[in-house]
This record gives structure tokens, C-alpha cells and sequence, in this order.
């Protein structure tokens, strides 16, 4: 696995993994994708933080995280289904929460409460508090449990 700074030019294929990856969770949550939210999506993406996941030079996954004063952000992780459950995201974030502690600040996100993902945040020690009535925010801060995510 390779992680490299995205480019604009990365969009394409970061829209194809984001729109096949969270397919399940748009059609439950909305009843699928529309044109609004793939705009929504589209006007989000910052390559500036974003880094692209390489397995054999084929792109399979983004990260985008900011990296503000007193925490990171981890705005959106999406790896491409044929990659999932294999540990990728699992190595992901295990990378993503050493930059941050490294950084003496914790690492935060939000994730739908239907999202799968929750359940791996949690075994690797974040703890939720509510948001709405269809996500939670979720932390990890310096020094927080990091137990195994088997």
C-alpha cells in the first residue's frame, strides 16, 4: 500500500470509489445518490488534504483529513469494496491516528450510525457522542486506547 497527495485530476476516480463504496448507506439513508449530493460531494473534496491509496499503482481508496490547530479531521475515508474487510482501512487508520497523536492532538470524525465503520472505530478506542439523529461524532484523543481491531 502507497499513499500519495491527490491531485484535482484524482476527482474522477476518488467519485467512483466515494459513490460504489457508500452505495449500501446512500440508498438506505436516501434512497440513492442524485445529482445534488454528488455536487455536494464534488464541492467538498479538497486534494490539499486528501491522500489516494495505492495497491500495485491502482488507485482503491482516499483519505481526507485537515489538519486543524488542536485536532484532525478525518472528513472522509472511503475504500473501494473489492478492498474491503481485507484490513486496509484498518492500516489506514491506524496510520491516520499515529500522524495525529504525533501531532499531540486527537483524531476526530463523524460517521453515520448505520455506517459498518463504526463498529472498527470503536474497537480501535474512539468514543461517540451524539450529533443528530443520523450521525455521531466520534474522538480518539493523545494517548487514547488503541486496542486490536480483530
Amino acid at each position: 500500500m502507497r499513499l500519495r497527495p491527490a491531485t484535482d485530476a484524482d476527482w474522477p476516480a476518488a467519485w467512483d470509489i466515494q459513490r460504489e463504496a457508500f452505495l449500501p448507506l446512500v440508498t438506505e439513508t436516501w434512497g440513492g445518490w442524485d445529482e445534488a449530493m454528488e455536487r455536494k460531494c464534488r464541492d467538498g473534496w479538497c486534494a490539499a488534504d486528501t491522500r489516494m491509496v495505492e495497491i500495485d499503482g491502482a488507485v482503491v481508496g482516499w483519505v481526507q483529513v485537515e489538519h486543524r490547530e488542536d485536532h484532525d479531521w478525518l472528513e472522509l475515508i472511503a475504500v473501494a469494496s473489492a478492498h474491503q474487510g481485507a484490513g486496509l482501512g484498518t492500516t489506514l487508520l491506524r496510520l491516520l491516528i499515529d500522524a495525529a497523536h504525533g501531532r499531540g492532538v486527537p483524531l476526530v470524525l463523524s460517521v453515520y450510525r448505520t455506517n459498518a465503520a463504526r463498529r472498527l472505530y470503536l474497537r480501535l478506542g474512539f468514543t461517540e457522542e451524539p450529533r443528530d439523529a443520523l450521525r455521531v461524532r466520534m474522538t480518539l484523543p493523545p494517548g487514547g486506547t488503541r486496542p486490536s481491531a480483530t
